[in-house]
This record gives C-alpha cells, sequence and structure tokens, in this order.
C-alpha cells in the first residue's frame, strides 16, 4: 500500500509550492540572462567608444605633428 501511494504521488499534479519553486528557477535563470545580455551590451559600447577615443587622439596627434612639420619648414 505505502509503494502505491508513493507512485501516485509522483503522478499526481505538482503542488503550488512544487511549481513555484519551478517558476521562481526559471525566472531566475531569465533574470541572470537579462543581466549577462546586458553587460555584453555595455561593454561593447565602452570598446566601442574607446575606440572612438583612440582614433580622435590618434588624428589629433597626426594633425599636431603635421602642422609642427609645416612649422619646422617655415622657419
Amino acid at each position: 500500500m505505502h509503494v502505491f501511494l508513493l507512485a501516485t504521488k509522483k503522478l499526481a499534479a505538482p503542488t503550488a509550492m512544487e511549481q513555484w519553486g519551478d517558476s521562481k528557477l526559471f525566472l531566475d535563470a531569465i533574470s541572470s540572462l537579462i543581466k549577462l545580455v546586458a553587460l555584453a551590451f555595455y561593454l561593447l559600447n565602452s570598446i566601442r567608444q574607446r575606440q572612438q577615443y583612440l582614433y580622435f587622439l590618434s588624428l589629433f596627434i597626426a594633425v599636431n605633428v603635421q602642422v609642427n612639420n609645416r612649422k619646422d619648414c617655415t622657419e
């Protein structure tokens, strides 16, 4: 009789607590995934900003060098 009760309990619909536990795990997994995607976008954006900063810095240095070379030639 005891084995029969265990078998029927496994076949029965999950309780509200079990469903909440499953849905909570699912929501935690979705939340973690969203946080990872947000972190990835933040890192990509910061890399792009650094690349733009380095591009403008190198452009400024190149223009500055050309201006200094012209000053040396005119003197």
